[in-house]
């Protein structure tokens, strides 16, 4: 199927041209899914998946693998009178753009044998064939079931021998990339070659209106059935009009505890007719509860086992669970371990008190704070004298055993509050920031690698000349793409020796980007933004952090901004930030003051521009769509940006995305050849690819993880949910390429409670390779081969490379006029991408038919085409006869032959059928040429262009001809014969009385020396 033919209008299916839903790197479907729904689309009644192998052997197979089946591409025909085009569109002769349909012989399972595994249809009922592109369609009852002899059953097909439009063979899979695929296996009662075509006009009698398919192309309406073909199928789902049934089903919480225990129970039972619900929560025989979903107190210790009966119309249904609830006596238990403390977060030497919280009845304590020391005390107090971030720990003991809890990195005391962190790094500049607990003066000291490393100490230093808690400390005069080693001296203290690099002026190079990195609801920046940090900070040659925004939860609360600079140290004093403002940090004056940063802004590095867009609220968007505009005329090749709110997202509160910053900013980012859009806010990760662009949303900095809704967005090729991760991007202009890897640093558990999984450094989720605009590549282009009477219509079609692209395209038809040609882009695994066109030619000739195809970025490929052969058969005959002269050297048969050889020619049609003899005798070898076949003769005016097969001195009739004769009294010159030979292959020519000529069409050829050529012309 084209791919091209996958979007839903109204209730009528039509193809946008231009819009193409770019799917994942995709492979062919070896199983099937195949479900049917009770009347609430939801409840399963019965499902079952098949592999094509258990399809080949437990049911029908259909198809012999012999015979070929063909669908019916646009006819591409108008008229004055609407009536008249829409009768001609459907085209009930089946007799264009369908021969040319083939898709080879297949072999498959009727899609009725399939929905009947679980359960079949009824009248009525809707069927949904899907694919894992994101195609899918509805079909009736009738037609699954009930299908005339005309459009054929439904076939899945997971078996083809190839074709000229589906070239893959084999079984679905590497040898049939486009399995599984959806036919009609119709009969051969219409079309006029008595062939199995699915032609429109077999699914306009066969389907009722609203299941009718139309191509879309410069606001026309196409019939065609080539775009039911659905690849790659992995669901079938039957939505039945069987009501759902009513069985009893329930759940509890909690399910575990000490007495007495309260217990929740809910009724989850399906059906609409319940009547009654009766609870035995002990299993005796005893109902305790007749409500819906009680409450119940177990007062003693045990395991007990729960029933709920239901009562409907039809009788009941009961759902046993044993075993289900565990009560423990509370006397004889270990404790449960807990504790908190009154400051996490402060200035050393930092005290800290800690407070056992712990459950059930502890009789000792034992402490481990992370720095070496330990204490028994219940709520010991300690402090910290070194800077750095520390692991607690309580293990509670009493009788019965002992609990633990651990808080990883609870504890951080610092000698500065904030820093240093760097900002606003280019190639000869930096800035380094410092917040202290005091007012102060700060210096920077600071040295060229190659200084530090001979001296072991610093030649430079800088300083803002304040005397305040903040300071911005600019580094100047820097040389590009250079380590500097630095420290900061405050108070009579210095940092450790530190280090950064400058951008380079080109060449490859690596950043980073994250988003969300705020606080969550009982963890921390520094329990959860620090361990993406860390292993941010542990990477090799990062330039710089792109973070999208929210990088606190509260921006006017200081101690918000504690956290994050405390939970971003280590990756911050190396790496400097580039943020774009969240809804969190609400256009708050302290993110101005922190980072040095307008609202929206640009850099570059090396052969990279970055663009960050401010698209909150409270933000002017059109305006700055007009900003973005003009900063993207750069000269830079790779074009990144980053803002908070994503155009496309799968997240539930805002499905499909931000639609007004689509619409504000889409046209800009497309014109403006951009390569990536990085965006936060939803807490989860997702990729989309629209119009050639990759939308990263990385929400995964800490921020509290949630789902995405099922099914994704359209335009999603990739996501991940509950997980901290960050987006690694490696730029390469050496290649062309910028490849993005989304580096997992941990899974959380759906309740956020704890961390599942910490990966190991280089845990890749993904990686995607994006590559810089090249134009696209036209392999090849095919047109109708056999010679075409006038005031019909022929087909062009041309198969090209340039995936991740959108292309418009213009034929030149070599008559005086173009037209646009139908792009089926290339997606997913297809290896190639293709171009329709269509054309009704009014005069017989020879045409040269050229394409242009021109991809999104203005880049084009061209290719031509020789040639369309277009003849009347009303349209005159040629006659002739005399000398012509032979060089020596022209006839390769014979190459010494030279001087006069004789011709004799006449062509016509007869009856609609090329007829006619053409002789030439080598008067000096005695040789023989006699066309024996003509299956063309084309008279344009004054030339006549005839074209066979002939032997030589009697040979086979194998040898291809061309010759082209022209009558002089019409062309105003001399008479002419030009004839050229090819050997029974094709390949070779063996003779050519004016090779000078060039073009084997060319009638500028050796006037005959006697005789005369005569074309008359009707």
């Amino acid at each position: 199927m084209n791919d091209f033919i996958r979007t839903l209008v109204v209730t009528t299916f039509v193809v946008l041209l231009g819009m193409v839903l770019v799917t994942p790197v995709l492979g062919a479907t070896t199983q099937v899914h195949v479900v049917k729904y009770a009347s609430d689309k939801t409840t399963i009644l019965a499902e079952q998946t098949l592999t094509y192998q258990e399809m080949e052997a437990t049911l029908p197979v259909m198809g012999d693998g012999i015979t070929h089946y063909y669908l019916q591409g646009p006819c591409f025909v108008d008229d004055l009178d609407p009536a008249i085009e829409e009768q001609l569109r459907w085209n009930s002769a089946e007799d264009c753009n369908c021969y040319e349909k083939d898709h080879g012989a297949l072999k498959g399972t009727n899609v009725k044998d399939l929905c009947d595994l679980v359960g079949g249809m009824d009248p009525g009922d809707t069927v949904v064939i899907k694919a894992i592109d994101g195609w899918n369609m509805d079909f009736a009852y009738k037609n699954v079931y009930e299908y005339s002899d005309r459009e054929g059953p439904m076939v899945l097909v997971w078996w083809s021998n190839g074709a000229a439009e589906h070239p893959s063979s084999g079984y679905t899979g590497p040898d049939f990339s486009e399995g599984m695929r959806l036919y009609w296996f119709a009969d051969t009662s219409v079309n006029p070659w008595g062939l199995h075509i699915f032609g429109s006009w077999d699914w306009h009698e066969a389907a009722a209106s609203e299941y009718w398919y139309y191509f879309y192309s410069s606001g026309e309406f196409y019939p065609t059935t080539t775009g039911l073909s659905g690849k790659y199928i992995s669901e079938i789902k039957i939505y039945s009009n069987e009501p759902v049934p009513s069985v009893a089903q329930f759940s509890a919480v909690p399910l575990t505890g000490y007495s007495p225990l309260n217990v929740q129970f809910t009724d989850k039972s399906t059906g609409t007719d319940i009547l009654t619900w009766s609870w035995d929560f002990q299993n005796d025989g005893v109902i305790d509860s007749e409500e819906r979903n009680p409450f119940f107190v177990y007062d003693s210790p045990g395991i007990y086992t729960v029933n709920l009966t239901i009562t409907f119309a039809a009788g009941t249904d009961s759902e046993v669970k044993p075993e289900y609830i565990t009560v423990n006596d509370p006397t004889h238990v270990p404790p449960i371990a807990m504790f908190s403390a009154d400051q996490t977060l402060g200035e050393l030497p930092l005290t800290v008190h800690f407070t056992d919280s712990s459950t059930l009845n502890p009789t000792s304590w034992s402490w481990d704070f992370g720095d070496g020391t330990s204490s028994t005390l219940q709520n010991p107090e300690h402090t910290y004298s070194a800077e750095g971030s520390y692991t607690v720990s309580l293990t509670a003991t009493n009788d019965y055993g002992s609990d633990s809890e651990m808080k990883a990195n609870y504890i951080t005391a610092r000698s500065l509050l904030w820093g240093p962190y760097l900002t606003g790094s280019n190639t000869t500049s930096t800035t380094v920031n410092v917040k202290t607990y005091d007012m102060s003066s700060i210096t920077v000291e600071y040295a060229t690698d190659v200084y530090y490393q001979a001296h072991s100490g610093y030649d430079m230093t800088a300083t803002d000349g304040e005397n305040t808690q903040l300071h911005h400390i600019a580094l100047m005069g820097l040389t590009p793409d250079t380590l500097y080693h630095y420290r900061v001296m405050y108070d009579g203290e210095a940092t450790d020796d530190l280090h950064f690099r400058t951008f380079p002026e080109s060449g490859p190079f690596t950043f980073v980007m994250y988003s969300d990195t705020q606080d969550q609801p009982g963890y921390s920046q520094l329990e959860r933004h620090k361990l993406v940090a860390d292993r941010i900070a542990e990477e090799e040659n990062v330039l710089f952090v792109l973070n999208s925004g929210d990088l606190v939860n509260d921006a006017s609360d200081m101690e918000n901004w504690d956290r994050y600079f405390a939970a971003g140290s280590t990756m911050m004093t190396t790496i400097p930030v580039f943020p774009a403002q969240g809804n969190h940090d609400n256009n708050d004056p302290n993110y101005f003051d922190n980072y040095g940063m307008q609202a929206n802004y640009s850099f570059d590095c090396a052969d990279a521009h970055f663009t960050v867009l401010d698209s909150n609220t409270w933000a002017d968007v059109s305006g700055q769509g007009m900003w973005l505009a003009d900063d993207l005329q750069t000269d830079k090749p790779f074009r990144f940006v980053s803002f908070h709110y994503p155009p496309y997202s799968s997240d539930s509160k805002h499905f499909g995305g931000w639609l007004n910053i689509r619409e504000e900013w889409g046209d800009e980012l497309t014109e403006g050849e951009v390569m990536a859009v990085f965006n936060g806010h939803v807490h989860a990760y997702e990729r989309f690819l629209v119009d050639g662009i990759q939308y990263f949303v990385s929400g995964t900095g800490g921020g509290p993880s949630y789902n995405l809704a099922i099914p994704r967005s359209e335009y999603s090729q990739n996501s991940l949910e509950y997980v901290l991760a960050y987006l690694r991007v490696r730029v390469d202009p050496d290649t062309g390429t910028a490849t993005a890897d989304l580096i997992r640093v941990a899974d959380i558990s759906p309740d956020l409670h704890s961390i599942t999984t910490l990966y190991p450094p280089n845990a890749i989720f993904e990686t995607v390779v994006m590559t810089l605009n090249t134009p696209p590549i036209l392999d090849s282009m095919v047109a109708t081969m056999e010679p075409t009477p006038i005031n019909s219509e022929i087909t062009v079609n041309a198969y090209f490379r340039d995936p991740s692209d959108t292309h418009t395209a213009i034929f030149d038809w070599g008559d005086g006029t173009s037209s646009e040609g139908v792009v089926d882009e290339q997606t997913g695994t297809v290896t190639y991408g293709s171009v329709t066109g269509a054309h009704i030619y009014s005069q017989p000739g020879l045409y040269s038919v050229s394409l242009v195809l021109t991809d999104r970025w203005g880049e084009t490929a061209t290719i031509n085409y020789q040639y369309v052969i277009i003849y009347d058969s009303d349209g005159g005959q040629v006659n002739g006869g005399g000398i012509i002269q032979v060089t020596a050297g022209d006839w390769h048969y014979n190459p010494d032959s030279s001087g006069k050889a004789s011709f004799s020619l006449n062509g016509k049609y007869n009856k609609g059928i090329p007829s006619g003899n053409i002789n030439l005798i080598f008067m000096d070898a005695k040789t023989q040429f006699k066309a024996e076949y003509l299956d063309y003769v084309v008279i344009e005016n004054g030339t006549a262009y005839l074209h066979g097969y002939a032997s030589i001195d009697k040979s086979s009739p194998d040898s291809e001809f061309m010759l082209v004769v022209q009558d002089g009294k019409i062309t105003g010159g001399e008479d002419t014969y030009r004839l050229q030979v090819w050997d029974n292959l094709g390949q070779n020519k063996i003779f050519d009385n004016a090779p000078e000529a060039g073009d084997r069409i060319n009638p500028d050829a050796v006037p005959i020396s006697g005789g005369s050529i005569v074309i008359q012309v009707k």
